[in-house]
């Protein structure tokens, strides 16, 4: 075979590339402080990268995902506790205004506190994280308790049990002379004032509309409902609790809510009627992904702290309590001192005394039973609030713990990435150093 002078030289001109490519190399290599630099230098060891990368992407990721869920149930549990707190204090009143020491005036006032406090549970259900309510579901533009009135009309649908008619005592007076009118009661309040009712029955029961100026408003017969709009009550017979055994639901319109009500479009299915929107009364559990398959809920729903129910109970007992008065004594000494009674002098101040006296005796058993009452209906409630924070409690335990393991997780994906495509400095300097010499030497020898 002939060996030519160009032969020669492109022999040696190959081989001074190829050398003065592995000293390109190892500096990148040392630059950059990866031992590869694109997948064709090693096909397994960038495979095993890439998927080490992925698998550290998605768990710092998830480790944002913690952060923002913790965060959000950080700020939910804040609420739970300043509930908490407030249901514990208006209990504490109630205990108070069923003592026998409390005179009229004594629950009056009581009453103004625990009104302030009823409202102050409202905005704790109106916190907000980011802009969003934590306690609305999906809804997290919508407020659950509002805000600012409304002129809206909605068709409202409410879910009751058996265990949402409470014995207690009525109030009904026609004017500030006549007594007013107290009798034992069971009643399921509404969650709203003023309402109309578009269900024809309840379980077969017929509902019949009565106001508080009907004597019989809360007198109904058996196998009939009396509904009280002023009051949002539904006052059921005796003899007819067994017909409602079980889950049933009522129907009602109701236009214009007022600020510090329910929300109806997060607490009930309901149908805005002004603007046509529908809404589904379906629990709404906001989760975020932690791992693969790993999902947990980070939100606590309104209607299941603050229910319905509880909102019922505080609002007609504030209410009953606040609307609560003494015949006027300017009225009653005219009406003994006319006709049919023509009282007076000492008559006509004794007969005046005697009935203040007699209502003063009806009212003070009445609001003692009012605030009675209302210690076991705060006792049903705050073991409901206890136990959703509870729930929250074990869910934010669980994301603790996924926070820890993903951070031995980051660790142990950078370690093994690190030990996967990193330079080994020395050994890298060393075959620098070796491939220099030899770059050198194919340098001299072609000279």
């Amino acid at each position: 075979m002939r060996i030519t002078n160009s032969m020669i030289t492109n022999k040696m001109m190959l081989n001074i590339n190829k050398n003065v490519r592995k000293v390109d190399n190892y500096y990148n290599q040392l630059s950059t402080g990866k031992a590869i630099q694109v997948p064709s230098d090693n096909p397994i060891l960038a495979a095993r990268a890439l998927k080490f990368r992925t698998n550290l992407k998605e768990t710092e990721q998830y480790k944002r995902n913690v952060s923002q869920g913790i965060s959000w149930m950080e700020v939910t549990e804040q609420g739970f506790t300043n509930t908490n707190n407030l249901t514990e204090r208006i209990r504490e009143l109630c205990v108070q205004g069923a003592s026998d020491s409390y005179g009229y005036e004594d629950r009056k006032k009581i009453i103004t506190d625990i009104k302030s406090l009823v409202e102050q549970i409202g905005v704790e259900m109106n916190v907000s994280y980011g802009g969003r309510y934590v306690f609305s579901g999906y809804r997290t533009d919508k407020p659950p308790v509002l805000t600012a009135d409304t002129s809206d009309s909605f068709s409202i649908k409410q879910n009751f049990s058996l265990t949402d008619i409470q014995e207690t005592k009525s109030y009904q007076r026609q004017d500030t002379i006549t007594q007013p009118d107290i009798k034992d009661i069971r009643v399921l309040k509404l969650a709203y004032q003023d309402a109309t009712i578009t269900s024809t029955n309840v379980n077969g029961l017929g509902i019949t509309s009565k106001s508080l100026n009907d004597s019989d408003a809360y007198e109904p017969v058996a196998g009939s409902i009396n509904y009280i709009k002023e009051t949002g009550e539904l006052i059921i017979h005796e003899d007819d609790l067994p017909t409602l055994t079980g889950g049933f639901s009522i129907e009602y319109d109701k236009t214009g809510l007022n600020k510090g009500e329910l929300n109806p479009e997060v607490y009930f299915e309901c149908t805005n009627n002004t603007t046509g929107a529908s809404y589904s009364g379906d629990d709404q559990i906001l989760e975020f992904e932690f791992g693969l398959n790993s999902r947990i809920g980070i939100n606590s729903l309104a209607k299941k702290v603050y229910t319905e129910k509880m909102y019922a109970d505080l609002k007609a007992f504030v209410d009953i309590v606040e609307k609560t008065e003494l015949s006027d004594e300017s009225h009653l000494t005219t009406y003994y001192s006319n006709p049919p009674h023509n009282l007076s002098g000492k008559e006509l101040t004794e007969a005046v005394e005697k009935q203040l006296t007699e209502e003063t005796q009806k009212i003070q058993g009445m609001l003692q039973d009012r605030f009675s009452d209302m210690l076991s209906d705060l006792d049903r409630h705050v073991n409901n609030v206890s136990k959703e924070h509870a729930d929250l409690g074990t869910r934010m335990n669980r994301l603790e713990l996924i926070e820890n393991r993903l951070g031995e997780d980051e660790v142990t994906y950078s370690k093994l990435l690190s030990e996967n495509e990193d330079a080994d400095y020395m050994e890298t300097i060393m075959q620098l150093q070796i491939s220099e010499s030899i770059y050198q030497a194919s340098l001299q020898v072609g000279a």
